[in-house]
């Protein structure tokens, strides 16, 4: 987990007084908390989300370069086609993404 920040909220055990048991399900952070958090990280969030759809979308193929093949790989235009396809679903606001961005990006 090396460079990756992970919040946890912790589990605290509540006695239940109508059946005498413990109660695992409760948070320890109530929901102000909660709220405050909630737009902190947004866009680490969705970069993670994104990357993460990617390396598990991203098809994998056999790719032949100058008389040699090279397997399980895909081209730049293959990614920028797969993610053009994918970052709407992830970008809710009303943003342009063109393949000029990408461009901009190599």
């Amino acid at each position: 987990m090396a460079g990756r920040v992970r919040l946890r909220g912790f589990q605290i055990g509540v006695l239940a007084e109508s059946n005498g048991r413990w109660n695992e399900g409760k948070s320890g952070t109530d929901s102000k908390d909660e709220s405050i958090l909630e737009g902190r990280f947004k866009a680490t969030r969705m970069w993670n989300g994104i990357m993460r759809r990617f390396r598990n979308g991203m098809p994998l193929k056999r790719h032949r370069r100058q008389l040699r093949t090279f397997e399980s790989c895909f081209t730049g235009r293959e990614a920028v086609d797969f993610l053009m396809n994918e970052l709407p679903k992830f970008i809710s606001e009303d943003k342009e993404i063109t393949r000029y961005f990408f461009a901009i990006a190599d």
